[in-house]
């Protein structure tokens, strides 16, 4: 059997594990598999008072047992209390896991934002790259229109981006975010600030950053935001 053959047949085998994993998921996440947990639950509690002797009965003749009674009571607030905490605990790691995919969608709107300006860079021939980083960056056409102080708050709010990439992408070294970020915000304030048209050595220093960047870290972030 040749090698393409056989990587094939093994891709063919592994579409079927990999879609019932997927499903598994799925159910486990869903709105059934807590109700099943729970009436097995009920089901093997009742089994077990039903071995120990518990009946349900009438029998009007007989006396309220309330030391029985408060029994039972405590049990039920028991179960309930520890069943509060479980959905408290599951929605509040819900909740988590959301928060987390919206940081890492924040972070990854910026490094495609790295990513265009990277590959307008290697391509363009212009000598006046102003209004295409104004664009990419900003979304303003031209770069004449950027103030002072709205650069400023851009590189604050991308510098807090890049610093948050590190806590949310375990895999991303802190050397590489210093160097993509500190040229990216380096060639912006070449570009939009001080109005150079083309910064030959911050273009330069930027084309070398990004692209050790993305080679080494782009797909591995992009599986973090595959959610189906």
């Amino acid at each position: 059997m040749s090698k393409c053959t056989q990587d094939n047949q093994n891709i063919t085998e592994k579409k079927p594990q990999e879609s019932l994993r997927k499903n598994i998921e799925i159910f486990v996440k869903g709105r059934w598999f807590p109700l099943i947990i729970t009436l097995i639950a009920l089901a093997v509690f009742s089994l077990v008072m039903a071995v120990f002797g518990w009946r349900i009965t009438y029998a009007p003749e007989l006396e309220t047992s309330w030391d029985a009674i408060s029994a039972v009571a405590a049990w039920v607030a028991a179960i309930g209390a520890v069943a509060t905490v479980w959905y408290a605990l599951r929605i509040a790691n819900q909740q988590n896991k959301i928060t987390l995919l919206e940081k890492r969608m924040e972070c990854l709107f910026l490094i495609d934002i790295c990513n265009r300006l990277m590959k307008i860079l290697k391509n363009s021939k212009s000598d006046d790259l102003r209004d295409v980083c104004s664009f990419i960056v900003f979304g303003q056409l031209k770069a004449t229109s950027i103030q002072t102080k709205m650069l400023t708050d851009r590189i604050n709010e991308i510098k807090l981006k890049f610093y948050t990439m590190e806590y949310i992408f375990p895999e991303i070294q802190e050397q590489d975010l210093k160097n993509i970020y500190q040229s990216f915000t380096d060639l912006l304030v070449q570009l939009l600030e001080n109005q150079i048209p083309k910064p030959d050595e911050e273009i330069r220093k930027y084309l070398a950053a990004s692209s050790a960047f993305m080679e080494r870290y782009y797909e591995r972030i992009t599986k973090h935001i595959n959610i189906f």
